[in-house]
């Protein structure tokens, strides 16, 4: 009997636990803020694409939407 209301309580500290961990790493950014400051952010991927050489060193960050995966 003792070992049951024991139980409970101690589950709940650990879901709680889990679960507040699980909601600070997901709200951290995956690009750090310097890497971000330093990235050119006028630029797209078409101006790129057409003369990569001219954006040898730079730094840019560039996302999209996965439409698909094999």
């Amino acid at each position: 009997m003792m070992y049951s209301m024991f139980v409970k309580p101690r589950m709940l500290h650990v879901f709680f636990i889990l679960i507040l961990s699980y909601s600070l790493i997901s709200c951290a950014h995956v690009v750090s803020e310097e890497m971000r400051a330093k990235a050119d952010t006028g630029l797209s991927p078409e101006k790129i694409f057409k003369n990569p050489d001219s954006f040898a060193g730079k730094t840019v960050i560039l996302g999209g939407v996965i439409i698909s995966a094999k």
